[in-house]
């Protein structure tokens, strides 16, 4: 009548669900799908955890509608795409 106990991952030898990453983060800004600026950096990303990565980006001199975007590589090595639209402008500080 009982039932048999329930297996985990790790009683099947599968690997942990959550494991750190790390690889190159890349920043662009782009508008119209032409790449303004771009920059990369690479980052480590403990599992579970946050962690602020700061790239030092050159601004495009175009002004207008544009959008950011961040891509990095997922565990199975794809690439994973992050995009906002934001509006480009000229600022000289």
């Amino acid at each position: 009548h009982g039932h048999p106990p329930a297996r985990t991952n790790q009683d099947a030898g599968a690997a942990a669900p959550y494991q750190a990453w790390s690889g190159p983060v890349t920043l662009r800004v782009k508008s119209a799908d032409r790449v303004l600026t771009e920059a990369s950096l690479d980052a480590r990303i403990e599992a579970l955890a946050t962690t602020n990565v700061v790239i030092g980006l050159t601004w495009p001199q175009q002004s207008g509608p544009g959008v950011l975007e961040v891509e990095l590589h997922g565990a199975d090595g794809k690439p994973v795409h992050c995009l906002r639209n934001l509006g480009i402008r000229n600022s000289n500080f």
